[in-house]
């Protein structure tokens, strides 16, 4: 069966009925979509060479999986500031995995339909945590991040694709 056709407003009801607990992060589809790359990193995974599998294999796994762990660990009654910083830690998670894709494409081990499959995903969940994150920062939090942001690409210029 399609897991898809049981989504109804970003909650899995299969899922719910059977694993939830009624902990407030699994209601959370960024939560729910980091679960989901989780899975499809894992898939990915498994054809790999057995050569990688205590290299990229395992970095690509444990990144991939502590995305789901931050986003859990920092919605469960803890201040605005607290859930920011484990926000930030599942958002660098997530750049990880993308940058794993990379190396794994640099070694021939993904193709580009794989890497872009799985980037895109990626790329979403980057931003769904990056918008909860502003949701719940205060405005003087963001504007020194907005302030860091700008100077980091003036001053370093030539670390920017343009």
């Amino acid at each position: 069966m399609d897991d898809e056709k049981y989504i109804v407003n970003g909650i899995n009801e299969r899922q719910e009925k059977v694993f939830s607990t009624g902990l407030k992060f699994e209601k959370l589809l960024v939560w729910q979509k980091a679960i989901d790359i989780s899975s499809k990193v894992h898939q990915l995974t498994l054809g790999f060479p057995k050569e990688e599998l205590y290299v990229l294999v395992s970095q690509m796994k444990r990144a991939a999986d502590s995305i789901s762990l931050n986003i859990a660990e920092g919605s469960q009654g803890q201040s605005d500031p607290e859930t920011s910083r484990f926000l930030s830690y599942a958002l660098r998670s997530a750049c990880e995995v993308v940058n794993c894709l990379h190396i794994a494409a640099s070694r021939g081990l993904i193709d580009e339909n794989q890497f872009k499959d799985l980037s895109a995903l990626l790329v979403e969940e980057i931003r769904m945590i990056q918008s909860f994150r502003r949701s719940i920062s205060p405005k003087n939090d963001l504007a020194k991040e907005q302030e860091i942001k700008y100077e980091t690409e003036n001053n370093y210029d030539g670390i920017y694709v343009r």
